[in-house]
């Protein structure tokens, strides 16, 4: 989701720059559609590492011509056990492009990764401004999966809000709870 969303992103700055083709390459589609338009190609390519792996294990992706490599969410990628993936995508693209990494937080292994592979690196933090926060009370539910919506609908009957988020883990859940809340009567949208 974070690959197509940073997709849809550089393809509004890019509105401007005629023929700009980016492309996304993750789960979720199949490969050989990514293929054909890799096939075509694309100027700037999106994805999760295991996808783009897999596109250049197939030979459908060759990363000879790039001049810039962004981890975006560098931190997590980690975490999830992706520096082996990582590691092989770097050993494909030229050693003179440029490298950034951009991470939430800044652990002991995002700065073995930085020394590792980036050269004169600057360090960029961007600290958010001291306001006051609002006073936000935090409510934990334990449901089984099957009582999960029920336990939604309650909280969201049972707190008053003006407006809320609701953060699922898959798209198809999303969809569910779009629909229950549209039948409910709610302004929602996914």
């Amino acid at each position: 989701e974070l690959a197509a969303q940073v997709a849809r992103e550089l393809r509004k700055l890019g509105r401007r720059m005629a023929g700009l083709q980016v492309r996304t390459v993750s789960g979720g589609e199949p490969v050989r559609a990514q293929a054909m338009a890799l096939k075509r190609g694309v100027h700037i390519v999106v994805g999760t590492p295991g996808r783009i792996l897999d596109h250049l294990g197939r030979g459908h992706l060759e990363l000879g011509g790039v001049s810039a490599l962004v981890l975006d969410e560098a931190d997590r990628m980690l975490e999830m056990g992706c520096q082996a993936d990582i590691e092989a995508i770097w050993a494909e693209v030229p050693s003179d492009r440029q490298t950034m990494l951009f991470s939430a937080t800044f652990p002991q292994s995002i700065e073995k990764m930085s020394s590792a592979h980036q050269r004169e690196a600057v360090r960029v933090t961007v600290k958010q401004e001291q306001t006051d926060t609002p006073s936000i009370e935090q409510v934990m539910l334990h449901a089984e999966p099957a009582k999960k919506m029920n336990a939604l609908l309650w909280a969201l009957d049972h707190y008053a809000y003006e407006s809320a988020i609701i953060f699922c883990n898959q798209k198809a859940t999303v969809a569910e709870i779009e629909r229950e809340l549209h039948l409910r009567g709610a302004s929602v949208d996914c």
